[in-house]
């Protein structure tokens, strides 16, 4: 699988801008994060941390915490704020990568796309809906909140089936995305081996997605990240197929995102207390709260053609090819 340079660069980017950031309130301060109001949903406030001065001069959060408060599950207002006139993509660095020609230039899109599930959007070819999804992804440079203790208490009301079942490429409508908030995207594509023995688009595919994402908020004063990923493989005419990958439920004691294998299917969390809420939750819908089936991406390649006998691998492990030489360290 190889990734084009802007995921690199996307990485690049916010290992430098988490430099610059000495403490939690100047990193969200810095991007500007969106801070959940009741009724509403305002980016332009910066995040507020209260907090008293310790004897020592540093500051210390209240020991006793407040009665919970209600966050509106409301998602956010989409600000077209995007100024910089760069595509992002191959049109930025090797315009030449259609001959000179512009690839989307027949693409009709559908009148209604807010949610890319309708019959007129699965219609559109593969790459037509690269173009329709890229142009959403830059539409925003606000960065998205870390969500933290009562705040997850609407994920236990949420309907897990819409999770594993809705076929869409867009969130459901009206939830908010409380885990995996914070990411970054890239356009991907796959060029497999030439003796892979699996079929449909483990035969290759050409327009992609994919999403790298810490699962809950870190900090610089802690050595501990919990990435993971989900992959988008779009079709000609029909719906895409996705790969979701993680290290483990537990996370990792590295700030070093590519220094474990991500797998499709993980060990169940050895955090009791993530056994008992976040696994138990799942396990209302799965059995198999950490496995994830990639036998979609096997059934039609992506031209749209259905494959006569499908063959799929039962887990997919990834390893990170890492030219950049990223550290354990905070950086």
């Amino acid at each position: 699988m190889r990734f084009t340079n802007t995921l690199a660069a996307a990485l690049l980017i916010a290992a430098s801008s988490a430099a610059d950031a000495a403490t939690d309130e100047q990193y969200l301060r810095r991007f500007n994060a969106y801070e959940p109001r009741l009724g509403e949903y305002s980016g332009n406030e910066a995040t507020e941390i209260k907090a008293t001065r310790g004897s020592r001069g540093g500051l210390k959060t209240p020991r006793r915490r407040g009665p919970a408060k209600d966050v509106a599950a409301v998602r956010p207002k989409i600000n077209p704020n995007r100024e910089d006139g760069k595509y992002h993509d191959w049109r930025d660095y090797d315009a030449d990568v259609y001959g000179g020609k512009d690839p989307y230039a027949e693409c009709v899109y559908p009148q209604d796309t807010e949610q890319l599930d309708t019959p007129d959007y699965q219609a559109l070819s593969a790459i037509c809906k690269d173009e329709l999804i890229w142009t959403k992804v830059l539409q925003d440079t606000r960065r998205e909140r870390f969500y933290t203790g009562y705040e997850f208490t609407s994920l236990f009301d949420q309907d897990m089936n819409l999770t594993y079942d809705v076929v869409t490429d867009t969130m459901p409508k009206d939830r908010l995305k409380k885990t995996h908030p914070v990411g970054t995207m890239s356009k991907i594509e796959v060029i497999p081996h030439p003796d892979q023995p699996y079929t449909g688009m483990f035969k290759g595919v050409k327009h992609g997605m994919m999403r790298i994402s810490d699962t809950t908020k870190t900090t610089p004063t802690v050595q501990k990240t919990n990435p993971g990923f989900g992959i988008k493989f779009l079709r000609d005419g029909m719906t895409s197929a996705n790969i979701l990958a993680m290290f483990h439920f537990d996370g990792q004691s590295s700030w070093n995102f590519f220094k474990n294998r991500w797998t499709t299917i993980l060990r169940e969390p050895n955090n009791e207390c993530a056994r008992r809420t976040i696994g138990k939750h799942l396990a209302t819908v799965t059995d198999h709260i950490g496995g994830t089936s990639v036998m979609e991406v096997a059934e039609y390649d992506q031209y749209g053609n259905k494959e006569a006998e499908p063959h799929w691998p039962f887990q997919i492990e990834f390893e990170a090819y890492d030219v950049y030489g990223w550290t354990d360290e905070y950086q």
